[in-house]
């Protein structure tokens, strides 16, 4: 789709809205999800360890790696496979933004 839409190196304006409100949607969901589920998960682990932040940073980090892999092996092959792996990454990566 991306290459038929481009002429001569100029992606088509509409096409180009497109792809940024896509990546903005998920960018926010991703956001909005990830401090959520960092928060919850930092607070009910605090009850076991005082430590529970730097854990769920921690652990958010090593989660997040095979989603950067598989969104940058993937992105010249299928469009909706990098967007699904993009939105696990940020939502895990935001995980630590809590």
């Amino acid at each position: 789709m991306f290459a038929l839409s481009c002429k001569r190196g100029i992606i088509v304006f509409a096409l180009r809205c497109r792809i940024s409100l896509v990546f903005g949607v998920i960018t926010c969901v991703g956001g909005f999800l990830g401090v959520t589920c960092g928060s919850l998960v930092a607070s009910r682990l605090r009850l076991y360890t005082m430590d529970s932040d730097p854990l769920v940073c921690a652990y958010s980090l090593l989660a997040a790696a095979p989603f950067l892999y598989c969104g940058l092996l993937l992105a010249s092959r299928s469009l909706l496979n990098t967007w699904v792996s993009q939105q696990c990454l940020f939502l895990i990566l935001l995980i630590i933004d809590k």
